[in-house]
């Protein structure tokens, strides 16, 4: 068995339809050292009836439940709180991975030095509103935007040429502790906002390779909240868009 272990993390709020697939993905990995950790984050569907489902027949699944909604943000420093692993790897609930993710992604990342944190990789994102497919790095391979690094990194994510990686990253705990986890006040733009965080003090891999599957559907946020949350965002991060 692999020598180090990984910690997956799906948070999810109202999936129960789509969860299974999730699930599949990760007990279907090459990598086998593993724990899958499910938070509910106070569903009304059967999500617990998925999860027990799996979690009676594989040891590696673990199951928490929040009495009230916390969002993404508090569902994954739920699973953060209560991994056991040396690395955590981030999936939502209606996306899905490729056999051999983590063992491609951890494979890299070992062979980097103590200056990287993590690594994240490419991904097919499947638009179910206008059956498009398209590749999640779209439009950062040129040497303007870097898609490995440090602070030169930040650039990439600031002007969206490095799209939101919750599901593809994979990052060393204790980046995750020394961060604090993720800033629970934020509802959406949690994965850019934990990434710059990263950032700041380490570096961030990327890997070549097509090895999840993001499922897009339309949300509908109010224009004037996601103009708030962007701006908070921005406003948070005055002095990394000055750099």
């Amino acid at each position: 068995m692999e020598k180090n272990k990984v910690s997956v993390i799906i948070p999810t709020y109202n999936d129960a339809d789509v969860l299974s697939r999730a699930i599949e993905s990760v007990l279907n990995q090459t990598y086998k050292n593993l724990e899958l950790i499910v938070v509910n984050d106070a569903s009304e569907d059967n999500t617990e009836e998925v999860v027990e489902s799996y979690k009676k027949n594989d040891s590696r699944v673990k199951y928490f439940e929040h009495e009230e909604n916390k969002g993404g943000s508090g569902a994954r420093n739920t699973g953060i709180k209560n991994s056991s692993g040396e690395f955590i790897a981030f999936l939502d609930s209606d996306d899905e991975w490729l056999p051999k993710k983590l063992e491609r992604q951890i494979s890299l990342l070992k062979q980097q030095g103590d200056e990287w944190g993590g690594i994240y990789c490419d991904a097919k994102v499947i638009n179910h509103d206008s059956e498009n497919i398209f590749s999640f790095s779209k439009g950062s391979t040129s040497n303007k935007f870097p898609r490995d690094g440090g602070k030169e990194l930040m650039k990439s994510v600031f002007l969206r040429k490095i799209h939101s990686c919750g599901s593809t990253l994979v990052i060393k705990k204790e980046i995750a502790k020394k961060i604090n986890g993720f800033d629970e006040s934020f509802h959406r733009h949690q994965e850019l906002e934990f990434l710059i965080r990263i950032l700041r003090n380490k570096k961030i891999a990327y890997l070549d390779e097509k090895l999840a599957r993001i499922h897009k559907t339309k949300h509908s946020f109010s224009p004037h909240f996601v103009k708030d949350v962007k701006l908070k965002f921005l406003n948070k991060f005055k002095k990394e868009i000055n750099y």
